[in-house]
């Protein structure tokens, strides 16, 4: 026999927004973003620390205890998280974790999702590539397309996989660039 159980875990805490999505930033501008964690439960709730789980030194997270006059719901403690996407980021999409550091027994450590693109004067899509089943002597096109905000001109194609050939050809957008490549025989 078979039993299905099914529970609803009361949450200690919530973000607001539940996640936090920068959308779009330009590169070199920065920006700051604000999220609220409320406590939930009874127990006092006390952050000692905020910071993404992979630590890039361009991205910084803190957190401050806001005045009891601005809580939500008296008795239960509102922390304002600030997290800073700093000017020298690199233009790329991220997707991070921030870990809250708390007091809470069940779950001292509560991962909170951040993501968003830092967009430079171009972009290149897709992120990875990966070539399989192709045959020798096969080419594959438009494997990668690098646009740009303005005109764009490859001026060289260096790469140092022997395995495959790529090269670059314009397209009939001036900003867009188009990758290809062939399998040798």
């Amino acid at each position: 026999p078979t039993i299905n159980v099914v529970t609803h875990v009361q949450p200690e805490i919530e973000f607001d927004p539940e996640t936090l999505d920068i959308g779009s930033a330009d590169l070199g501008a920065g920006l700051t973003k604000i999220v609220r964690l409320r406590q939930l439960q009874d127990a006092p709730l006390e952050v000692s620390g905020v910071v993404f789980q992979k630590d890039p030194p361009y991205l910084k997270a803190s957190s401050v205890l806001l005045p009891e006059a601005e809580w939500r719901s008296p008795g239960k403690r509102e922390y304002l998280l600030t997290v800073e996407v700093l000017a020298d980021a690199p233009a790329m999409p991220y997707d991070e974790w921030i870990i809250v550091s708390t007091n809470l027994e069940r779950t001292p450590q509560l991962p909170y999702k951040f993501k968003g693109i830092v967009a430079g004067p171009y972009d290149l899509a897709p992120r990875t590539v990966a070539l399989r089943g192709v045959e020798p002597g096969a080419s594959r096109t438009d494997v990668l397309m690098l646009t740009g905000k303005s005109d764009v001109k490859v001026i060289e194609v260096t790469n140092t996989n022997t395995s495959v050939k790529v090269s670059s050809r314009a397209t009939d957008a001036p900003q867009i660039v188009a990758f290809d490549v062939v399998v040798p025989l």
